[in-house]
């Protein structure tokens, strides 16, 4: 499977065939006549964290084992107008069918490897590939939404840095949350709204985009909140052990004998 999470392709085959009808559909749309904009998915459920190898997936280029779909960088386009699609979900298996956001930092396809990481840190790869290939991304799919845990406050927070982050970057052109589209859905922004949306900032960061149009800089116009850091319950401390009838009770303050 072209987008199977298990495939580490340590040969670069299925990279290349991806590339290559890649290639081909660019071709073909261009040959319309067409000057749209072309968004280009990737392997591994064409997923942000993963985008680039993360350490732990695809061939070698360049020296460098792991690269992921960098093979993808070396498609052309006579409009010059192709931007990368990625997607991201926070539970750590990236599918957006579990709540809560612990796939900030954990990634269950490569949790036993020394090098593994998170969405978190799996975007500031994809941002370095992005700039080293001087290529421009597009988030078509992100969502996160509350577990019953109380970490919703963490989560949202954790959601603005990461947004924050895209755009701070200047790789990404852009992003849309996904809706899920289906009343069944526990996490549907439609049928379940306002729901979490939220925590997706788009009023901010659609202005900071406008600023940017417009020759500005606004990045620092969103400030996202600190972290909160669950307060821990002191340890109890043990109970004195109590005295035997034959010992001196005024120390424990605790006697077993009766009298």
């Amino acid at each position: 499977g072209y987008f199977d999470p298990n495939v580490l392709d340590r040969d670069g085959r299925v990279i290349e065939y991806w590339r290559q009808w890649m290639q081909s559909a660019i071709d073909a749309i261009r040959a319309l006549g067409a000057k749209n904009l072309i968004l280009v998915p990737g392997l591994h459920w064409t997923g942000c964290a993963d985008w680039s190898g993360n350490w732990w997936w695809g061939e070698t280029l360049e020296g460098k084992p792991n690269q992921g779909n960098s093979r993808l960088a070396a498609l052309t386009d006579p409009e010059n107008y192709i931007a990368y699609d990625v997607h991201q979900y926070m539970d750590p298996r990236y599918t957006g069918q579990e709540d809560g956001c612990k796939g900030h930092d954990l990634n269950f396809y490569c949790k036993d490897s020394p090098d593994c990481s998170g969405a978190d840190n799996g975007l500031e790869e994809t941002i370095k590939w992005a700039k080293y290939y001087n290529k421009k991304l597009f988030m078509t799919e992100i969502g996160s939404y509350p577990a019953a845990d109380g970490s919703a406050s963490t989560c949202s927070v954790k959601m603005c840095n990461y947004l924050k982050r895209m755009h701070e970057s200047d790789t990404f052109i852009g992003y849309t949350v996904w809706q899920f589209g289906c009343p069944q859905c526990d996490a549907d922004q439609w049928t379940k709204k306002p729901l979490n949306l939220d925590w997706y900032l788009i009023a901010n960061f659609s202005n900071i985009s406008k600023c940017k149009d417009a020759g500005g800089n606004c990045a620092t116009a969103v400030t996202c909140p600190a972290e909160t850091i669950p307060t821990l319950m002191p340890i109890p401390e043990p109970p004195p052990a109590c005295s035997e009838p034959h010992e001196d009770c005024r120390t424990s303050l605790c006697c077993k004998d009766p009298s």
